[in-house]
């Protein structure tokens, strides 16, 4: 017999956007490119979507939740869209059931084909004219092959986006990166070493426990470390822990994290069975994790950083503590600078991360996101142009999203334009790309909505009711054993005073001050004026703290109520968008964790739902009129900027009124309702109580005035998002009406924006 040699076969694929890597990234760059009708091909090299944060890895998302000092913090737009839905389905935070909400957007996404278990391995370029430019190449196809189906693969496109974390695409192309730590002087970074070090941050393998109920033996496997409790002195551990407080197995920063991957595995690995046989075998906690069985251990390391590939900027730890203002700005981060020992889990005497809170949330510039010397490939994910400080907070896969989302939405408009990721920044459109962002929800930090296209800008806005700034129903109280802290809205004006409703056991005096904050602060930085009174016994009383009338510029107020024995602040359950109640941390700072700007956080905890302290002002400040829903922002900045309808059982629907002058033609509306951003929604591992954000509206009607009369466009029931976009028949109307017929549980109708086209 004569050996005959074959191939494997062979497919050749044409798109407008080839996006390799289909971690958080990678799915928003493709979702968002396809959606704008961009023919896009997603490329990923595992069975799963999500990178990170799959169900094969299953680190819970994070972003500018982090940061410890931010509010209003969530990301909006796809990233949104997607916890709100998980949210709805998946409220106990099941890994599968959180894969097959991400798998479906990108299943039934028009435009978007999928390419699971595909590896890119070659990249083909060509030189770009005129030569000698730094970009003066662009990738002209890459290709790879499907495991387990025999395919190799050829993809070509007039625009690539790497989106797979190492940045393998970009290494193949000849992309310059970085890898390690910068010297401190290289920068001016503070938080960056004395001299440069090749160390990187390392990977986590996750696992998972279940109670059983009956007795269950655990043997570990003769290659599992062996532990004692003194070993884990500087990490929490214990059997009650979910696995996502387990992200201190980490190992493999003082290596190669890319080619020894499979090394660092094992070594995490060995890692995790001695710390599942110290649970279950030690003497300190075999009584409580006697019923307990491992139910899932990762097999992938879940890998913080690597390469970091350079654009036209250099994202630094200046851009973060100085909240830089750039004036191409498409995306934000917010997590604390969160750095680890290179050494990880075996770095024993230290704790196993050190986290620096910044002022706020900041600004990601549109030129990190591209290849400054490969013309047509951007980048999306951990690999972004950034220093390796800077990644210490720009790695979460949130914050990669973001970048992944205007990544998509500027691959669309270079398209559109036939012309470069840098030429796209030189021909001064990323402007454009910014409104495109925010007609999709996208938050870009201090961008208002400018789109001449948006007929609401131009219509007249009324409404049935609106809120004042002020919480009076009370349902609980706490104690003023310690300072606490509230933030109120201050629109301009007067302000002769504040009252709060107290409970007072015997004669006090009561000292409180007022402060001020700067722009995308939360958190008091400049002292306005100060106080005491003194106050008689007696429940439930309104006590006014007298204010001097000249009360600063509009923006967000603090009042810091002193602590006072004997007394106790009444508490309300109810929300207010802009009102924030606070108290000191419960701890102070450790080396591991710096907060240098604010001793406060959230009554509730940072991220999470808590109770409000009553309050009302004098006079009565209004920041939640109808006109609100046309100023251009879409979450709190300086003020709330969301209509709020006054506290309503909703016998009768609260409504939102747009008049224009002569009819218009209406053909798209878009409602942009407040979903509670200042809570934290995490995707896997945590259980929730509700399955829709209570703020939410739930039930509404869209209506249009013509021929004298009212007609009805669009009816929902059960809402559970907030973006909605409604598309009919073109219509001629004058009058354009939303009525709110019911919420999911807040006594306020509630809305950020309403655009209309």
């Amino acid at each position: 017999m004569v050996a005959q040699v074959h191939e494997l076969a062979r497919r050749s694929h044409r798109y407008d956007l080839v996006v390799v890597g289909g971690g958080m990234a990678g799915c928003a760059a493709a979702i968002t490119a396809a959606r704008r009708g961009v023919r896009t091909a997603l490329v990923q090299d595992r069975p799963v979507l999500g990178g990170n944060g799959s169900k094969e890895i299953r680190v819970w998302l994070l972003g500018a939740n982090g940061g410890g000092n931010n509010a209003y913090f969530r990301e909006t737009g796809l990233m949104e869209e997607l916890r709100l839905e998980n949210l709805y389905r998946n409220p106990e935070g099941n890994a599968e059931i959180w894969d097959t909400v991400l798998l479906e957007r990108v299943l039934t996404q028009d435009h978007l084909d999928i390419f699971l278990n595909t590896i890119i391995t070659d990249v083909a370029t060509e030189p770009t004219m005129p030569a000698g430019q730094e970009d003066s190449r662009r990738i002209t196809r890459v290709s790879g092959y499907t495991l387990a189906s025999e395919l190799r693969h050829t993809f070509e496109a007039p625009l690539f986006v790497d989106a797979t974390g190492d940045g393998t695409v970009a290494l193949l192309a000849g992309a310059t990166y970085r890898t390690g730590r910068e010297a401190s002087r290289e920068f001016g970074e503070t938080l960056a070493p004395e001299a440069a070090e090749p160390y990187v941050l390392g990977g986590t393998i996750m696992f998972q426990a279940k109670d059983t109920g009956k007795p269950v033996r655990f043997v570990p496997p003769s290659w599992a470390h062996r532990f004692a409790e003194d070993d884990l002195r500087h990490r929490r551990h214990s059997s009650w822990q979910a696995g996502i407080q387990y992200w201190w197995i980490e190992h493999g920063g003082a290596g190669d994290t890319i080619h020894d991957n499979e090394a660092v595995k094992f070594e995490l690995l060995r890692i995790l069975y001695g710390i599942w046989d110290h649970l279950k075998n030690g003497e300190e906690h075999r009584h409580d994790t006697e019923t307990q069985t491992l139910e899932w251990a990762g097999v992938l390391p879940g890998k913080r950083e690597s390469r970091r590939f350079m654009g036209d900027y250099l994202l630094t730890e200046r851009d973060i503590l100085e909240q830089v203002d750039q004036p191409d700005r498409i995306a934000y981060g917010g997590w604390n600078i969160d750095h680890h020992p290179p050494h990880g889990f075996w770095a024993k005497d230290e704790p196993p991360a050190y986290h620096f809170h910044q002022p706020g949330i900041y600004s990601i510039p549109y030129r990190s996101l591209y290849a400054r010397d490969v013309a047509n490939l951007f980048l999306a994910g951990r690999h972004i142009s950034t220093s390796h400080v800077a990644m210490c907070s720009t790695r979460v896969m949130l914050t990669c999203a973001q970048g992944g989302e205007a990544v998509g939405a500027a691959a669309a408009r270079c398209l559109r334009l036939e012309t470069t990721p840098r030429g796209l920044y030189e021909g001064g459109h990323v402007a454009g790309v910014q409104q495109d962002l925010l007609k999709d929800d996208h938050y870009i930090i201090g961008v208002r909505n400018d789109d001449p296209a948006d007929l609401a800008r131009h219509a007249a806005v009324a409404a049935s009711s609106a809120a004042s700034a002020e919480l009076t129903e009370s349902d609980g109280t706490v104690p003023l054993d310690r300072d606490r802290l509230l933030m109120v809205p201050y629109t301009g004006g007067s302000l002769d005073g504040l009252q709060v409703l107290l409970d007072v056991d015997a004669p006090a005096t009561l000292r409180y001050a007022r402060y001020a904050t700067e722009r995308y602060k939360y958190y008091p930085t400049r002292q306005l004026d100060e106080g005491r009174v003194t106050v008689a016994p007696g429940y439930h009383q309104w006590v006014r703290l007298p204010l001097p009338g000249e009360s600063g510029e509009v923006g967000f107020h603090f009042l810091e109520l002193k602590a006072a024995p004997g007394v106790q602040w009444h508490t309300t359950t109810e929300q207010l968008a802009g009102v924030r109640s606070l108290v000191p941390r419960p701890s102070p700072d450790t080396a591991g964790n710096r907060n240098p700007y604010s001793r406060w956080t959230k009554l509730g905890g940072h991220g999470q739902v808590g109770p409000n302290y009553c309050f009302r002002l004098q006079p009565a400040q209004r920041p939640y009129g109808p006109q609100e829903v046309t100023n251009g922002y879409q979450r709190p900045h300086v003020l709330p900027n969301l209509w709020t309808s006054q506290r309503t059982a909703f016998d009768a629907p609260e409504w939102l009124e747009l008049a224009w002058d002569t009819p218009q033609t209406l053909y798209e509306v878009r409602l942009y309702f407040n979903s509670d951003l200042d809570r934290h929604l995490s995707n896997v591992w945590v259980e929730y109580p509700d399955r829709v954000i209570p703020d939410l509206v739930r039930d509404y009607r869209l209506e249009c005035h013509r021929h004298g009369r009212w007609h009805s466009l669009v009816e929902v029931t059960d809402n559970h998002q907030r973006l909605r976009v409604h598309t009919f028949a073109p219509v001629a109307a004058e009058r354009l009406r939303l009525l709110v017929l019911a919420t999911n549980g807040s006594p306020h109708a509630q809305l950020y924006e309403l655009r209309v086209y």
